[in-house]
């Protein structure tokens, strides 16, 4: 089984020497320590608080004393459900009502990275204005300073990919150095992530100019061999990792129509890849790898609905829950969420591009399954597609209205009338179990005139 980070350059020999010698480094430079402002790595635990011990060959999390191998997820609903799946850990995006969700968490038995909003730089900030980059340090520092004590906190995360399209902005590295540094003396007990998405440039960057963070979080979805082999490099960075956000594809890295639509799996085979990345990538403790956070526990509009959202709109979980919780050691649901495993247009062919001449009648079929054998009920949607042709990864979408039409449908088939406007739409079909379970699956098509 394959772990993140093998280190393949390097045989084990020379591996543990290079770790010895980097260990012994840092000590002298004091960069076991949070003096003179390096991150908080230790070599002893005391026993209290959140601590990262620098060991022969790695890092290992202590909360309390006890290690701590962090199994979560990025999202701010369902901590019930997370908690129930075996997680231990949940993190924010930001402070908004982090009162009640760290009291919340403390009832559930979870562990909160408490997230902290730094403006982005593709949205405008700019981090070489000194009155700009005072003001967001102070007002940062006060939900610090109130909520260090919190039970429930594990760690503090500056901001989430704030230099997306913006990678050698060296004024934004500056800042969170500095950043860090204050939280440090602000709140030595807590160490603080900085999550960035899967670029090497960024690893280099944040081993260059940012040498006070204590974890780099890296968020990572396709790209997972990449991210390896850009992490074994020695100029990149070496310290504790945390993987801040996962998923098996995202939609910029999927397989596309002719008309540049991303083609989602469907939720079966979404719940079959999660548990495999799960176990081939994340399962077995690295030794710089501190754990990792699925994405997303809620309900999310990213091109669509369904595409990273683990659970529906309308709160119900899907088979991805039931996924999770099978690698993070829970016990059986007593109920499993229906899937919708194939979508096919009625025809002799089945193709991915699929072109549809304007106020045919045309029929789908949907291959829903229950593994409970519970009663389904299968409803249908259609959709236009989105423009996104401006819009980044994580920024709010806006969801199309439906199309107004009528769909018979009969079983597992559906019949409508192709929309009379040319361009790009999708047709999804939702599978419900009346049992709080939602499956789903979508079909893009592109209406064409006659």
């Amino acid at each position: 089984m394959t772990s993140i980070l093998s280190f393949k350059a390097f045989s084990p020999q020379h591996r543990l020497l290079h770790r010895f010698a980097a260990l012994l480094l840092l000590c002298l430079l004091g960069a076991c320590s949070s003096e003179n402002g390096k991150n908080t790595w230790k070599t002893a635990i005391t026993g209290t608080g959140v601590e990262i011990l620098q060991t022969e060959n790695g890092f290992q999390l202590f909360r309390e004393g006890k290690p701590f191998v962090i199994k979560g997820a990025s999202g701010y609903l369902y901590w019930e459900e997370l908690a129930r799946q075996g997680a231990n850990t949940a993190r924010t995006y930001d402070s908004f009502r982090l009162d009640s969700l760290l009291d919340h968490a403390d009832t559930l038995g979870l562990a909160v990275i408490a997230g902290m909003d730094v403006p982005k730089i593709r949205d405008g900030f700019d981090f070489s204005r000194q009155e700009a980059t005072d003001a967001l340090t102070d007002s940062l520092l006060q939900t610090v300073k109130q909520y260090k004590n919190h039970p429930a906190l594990l760690c503090w995360a500056l901001g989430n990919e704030v230099n997306l399209l913006h990678f050698d902005n060296k004024d934004y590295w500056t800042w969170t150095n500095q950043m860090v540094q204050a939280i440090h003396a602000a709140d030595p007990a807590h160490p603080v992530i900085v999550s960035v998405n899967e670029r090497r440039r960024n690893y280099e960057l944040a081993q260059k100019l940012a040498p006070s963070i204590d974890i780099l979080g890296v968020n990572v979805f396709a790209n997972m061999e990449q991210m390896i082999g850009d992490l074994d490099a020695e100029d990149t960075w070496r310290g504790p990792l945390l993987v801040t956000e996962w998923s098996p594809i995202g939609y910029w890295e999927a397989e596309r129509t002719q008309w540049n639509a991303p083609v989602e799996s469907s939720d079966l085979k979404k719940a079959a890849l999660y548990e495999w990345y799960y176990q081939t990538y994340l399962s077995e403790q690295n030794p710089r790898l501190l754990g990792s956070l699925v994405f997303y526990w809620g309900q999310k509009l990213e091109r669509t609905d369904t595409w990273f959202s683990l659970f529906s709109i309308e709160s119900e979980k899907t088979a991805v829950v039931d996924a999770m919780g099978k690698v993070w050691g829970a016990p059986q649901p007593d109920n499993h969420a229906p899937t919708v495993g194939a979508l096919f247009f009625d025809g002799p062919e089945v193709a991915r591009d699929v072109f549809l001449p304007a106020g045919d009648q045309v029929r789908v079929q949907a291959f829903p399954e229950d593994l409970d054998g519970d009663e389904i009920v299968l409803t249908w949607e259609i959709l236009p597609e989105g423009d996104y042709m401006y819009i980044t990864g994580g920024d709010a979408e806006i969801r199309p209205e439906p199309v107004e039409t009528e769909i018979a449908t009969e079983g597992n088939f559906a019949s409508f009338q192709v929309p009379e406007k040319t361009g790009a739409y999708r047709i999804f079909a939702y599978a419900r179990d009346a049992k709080g379970g939602f499956g789903y699956h979508n079909l893009p098509f592109y209406v064409v005139n006659k």
